[in-house]
C-alpha cells in the first residue's frame, strides 16, 4: 500500500489508528489487519498489510477501510475550497472527531454511546455506523446518500440530524432492538467535485448477478466509481433494510420507489411521501441499480426522490424521510400531530429513452396527468406522443442519449385520479 499521503504517519500512529477503528487482527475472530514494512510509512509512504477475514468481499472491503482511513489520517484537514459545506461541516466535523488529542476520548465516548464505527477519507465523512455490533444486529438498516454526487439533500439531512444529537439518541434506544444503522456516503469523490459522476452512472453499475464479483474487476470496468460500487454493494449486501436518498435537477414532490422484495411497499406506505411508483426500477435503460440488487439479495427497500438538489425544502424532507424510514421499521406509531394522508400509489408501465435531437415541445411537471394522443415531446426520429392516459414521472431536465427522458405510470387499483396531480 503506498501513497505520498501516508508520509508523516509514525508506526505509533498506524497502530492507533487501527485499534480505534477496530480493524487491528482479533485472535479471538481471527480476523483483522496484520501490517509488515511499517517503519518505511513515515519516510516513504509504503506500507505492508494482510487483511484477513471470513471472506474474500470481507477481506477486499477491509483493504479499501484501511486505505480511506490511512489517507484521512495524512489528510485530516484538507483546503476548505475543495470540499462542500455538506463534506466541510465544522460543527459536525469537531463533534465526530475532535482534534488528536480528543480522539481516544470522543472514541470512547461513542462506544458508550454505541456508535461503534466511523471511517474516513481525504474527502470528509464516508460512512457511520450506530447501533448495535452487526453479529448482534437482527436489523441492520442502510440509508444512501449521494449515489449521484449533486445529490446533497441527503448528505446535509443527515450532518443536520448528527450535529442536533438525534441519529445518536435514536442508537442509544434502538440497542435493546438489537438494530443497527450505516449512514453512507455513496461517491464522495463525485460529491466533492459537484458532479453526477466522475466518469460512470454508479447507479447502473451495482453488481448484480448471483457470480462472485471482485474489487479488481470493478475497478477495471468502471475505474473509482466501479470501486464504490464495490463498496456500496458489500454494504447492501449485509443489510436488511434499504433507504436509497436522490434528488432532482427541478422541483419535485417527494416521491418513493419501492423494491420487490416483501415488505418494501408496505415499508415505504407508512413514510412521509406524496406519491409511491412501484415498479420503475425495473424500467431504467440499464441494470445495476441498487434497489434492483437489493431485491435481488432479498433486502427490503426504497429508493427515494426528495425534491430539488438545493433547495433547503429538500433537506428538510429528507430528514423527515429518514425519521420516518427508522420509526416504520421498528413500528414505531407517528404521533397524532404528525400523521400524514398515504401517498398516491402508481405503477411505472413503461419508458421512454432520451435520442438524438431529444426535446420536450412543452414543460411537463412531475407526476403530470397526460391524455393519450397528446404529443409530448420530439427527436431525430419523429413525434413522441402519449398512446394511453399516464401520469409522467421524472421527467428530465437534463437530456443524456440513452437515459430515461420519462416514465409512463397508471394509477394503482386502489387510486382514482387525484385532482391536486396536474393535467394537460
Amino acid at each position: 500500500m503506498l501513497s505520498d499521503s501516508f508520509k508523516g504517519l509514525t508506526p505509533r500512529d498506524l497502530l492507533e489508528i487501527m485499534k480505534m477503528n477496530n480493524l487491528s487482527f482479533s485472535h479471538e475472530t481471527q480476523t483483522g489487519a496484520v501490517f509488515h514494512m511499517i517503519g518505511c510509512l513515515s519516510q516513504y509512504g509504503q506500507t505492508g498489510v494482510t487483511c484477513i477475514a471470513n471472506t474474500i468481499e470481507d477481506a477486499e472491503q477491509m483493504m479499501i477501510d484501511i486505505r480511506q482511513l490511512l489517507l484521512a489520517e495524512s489528510m485530516r484537514y484538507p483546503k476548505s475550497s475543495m470540499i462542500p459545506p455538506t463534506l466541510h461541516n465544522s460543527e459536525v466535523k469537531k463533534e465526530l472527531y475532535g482534534d488528536n488529542a480528543a480522539r481516544a476520548q470522543r472514541r470512547e465516548d461513542l462506544e458508550v454511546q454505541q456508535a461503534n464505527a466511523f471511517e474516513l477519507d481525504p474527502l470528509g465523512l464516508i460512512s457511520i455506523t450506530v447501533g448495535a455490533p452487526t453479529e448482534l444486529a437482527d436489523i441492520r438498516m442502510l440509508v444512501l446518500c449521494c449515489v449521484h454526487g449533486n445529490e446533497v439533500p441527503g448528505l446535509r439531512a443527515i450532518n443536520n440530524l448528527l450535529h442536533r444529537g438525534e441519529l445518536q439518541r435514536w442508537a442509544k434506544s434502538c440497542m435493546a432492538k438489537n438494530s443497527q444503522l450505516r449512514l453512507m456516503i455513496a461517491n464522495p469523490k463525485a460529491t466533492v467535485l459537484g458532479k453526477r459522476c466522475v466518469e460512470h452512472n454508479l447507479n447502473r453499475i451495482m453488481p448484480e448477478g448471483k457470480g462472485r464479483y471482485s474489487l479488481e474487476a470493478m475497478r477495471e470496468a468502471y475505474g473509482y466509481e466501479g470501486e464504490r460500487a464495490f463498496a456500496v454493494a458489500t454494504a447492501i449486501r449485509k443489510s436488511t433494510h434499504l433507504l436509497d436518498i436522490h434528488s432532482a435537477s427541478s422541483p419535485a414532490p417527494v416521491h418513493l420507489f419501492p423494491g420487490r422484495t416483501k415488505g418494501s411497499k408496505e415499508l415505504a406506505l407508512q413514510c412521509p411521501a406524496g406519491f409511491l411508483v412501484s415498479e420503475i426500477c425495473y424500467f431504467t435503460s440499464r441494470p445495476g441499480t441498487t434497489i434492483g440488487l437489493a431485491d435481488e439479495v432479498g433486502v427490503v427497500a426504497i429508493g427515494a426522490e426528495v425534491g430539488q438538489h438545493n433547495d433547503t425544502a429538500s433537506v428538510k424532507a429528507a430528514e423527515d424521510l429518514i425519521k420516518g424510514f427508522l420509526n416504520a421499521v421498528h413500528n414505531i406509531p407517528v404521533p397524532a400531530d404528525a400523521k400524514r394522508a398515504p401517498p398516491t400509489e402508481l405503477t411505472c408501465v413503461g419508458v421512454e429513452i432520451v435520442k438524438k435531437g431529444f426535446s420536450f415541445v412543452k414543460p411537463i411537471m412531475p407526476f403530470q396527468f397526460i391524455t393519450g394522443g397528446t404529443k409530448v415531446a420530439e427527436d431525430d426520429e419523429g413525434d413522441i406522443i402519449i398512446k394511453k392516459d399516464a401520469f409522467i414521472a421524472l421527467p428530465t431536465t437534463l437530456p443524456v442519449v440513452g437515459e430515461e427522458a420519462f416514465f409512463y405510470c397508471e394509477a394503482a387499483p386502489s387510486h382514482s385520479r387525484s385532482p391536486s396531480i396536474g393535467s394537460d
